[in-house]
């Protein structure tokens, strides 16, 4: 770089060596802007509320949880279950999120015994004969 010095005036000359780098696109540097079409088709970088869970991937959330396949005994069971966490969400004035869920199914499974190797279908049917029978205690002591 060269200073030169003209009547009043000083300027500076451009640099030896030219700027080639080229910044590349997105929010900040080396960042890839987000297809924001690609984004809504991709309901995965979505995490809904648990309480919309449902309505939003189209199965109950316990479904997807315990990594069941669907047919009709297992959703009717799931709901439930997903009822009871969704109600013990509000009593407790939790967040409405799927951390709550997992708190709650966790401690849950503790009350229940669950083994960790339990097979996926067992530990739903245990969870849902469980809340069950709790209701059904609710339910006669009122």
């Amino acid at each position: 770089m060269e200073i030169t010095e003209n009547d009043n005036a000083h300027s500076i000359s451009a640099p030896d060596t030219p700027i080639t780098s080229k910044e590349p696109e997105g929010v900040f540097k080396g960042d890839v802007p987000m297809n924001t079409t690609e984004a809504v088709k991709n309901d995965s970088l979505i995490e809904p509320p648990f309480s919309m869970y449902e309505q939003m991937k189209n199965t109950p959330y316990t479904i997807d949880y315990l990594k069941l396949e669907q047919d009709s005994e297992t959703i009717k069971m799931a709901r439930g279950i997903d009822e009871f966490v969704h109600n013990e969400i509000d009593k407790k004035h939790l967040t409405d999120s799927l951390d709550s869920y997992h708190s709650i199914i966790e401690r849950l499974k503790d009350v229940l015994g669950v083994d960790p190797n339990e097979q996926s279908i067992s530990i739903l049917e245990k969870m849902y004969m469980f809340i069950k029978q709790y209701r059904n205690v609710l339910i006669y002591n009122k």
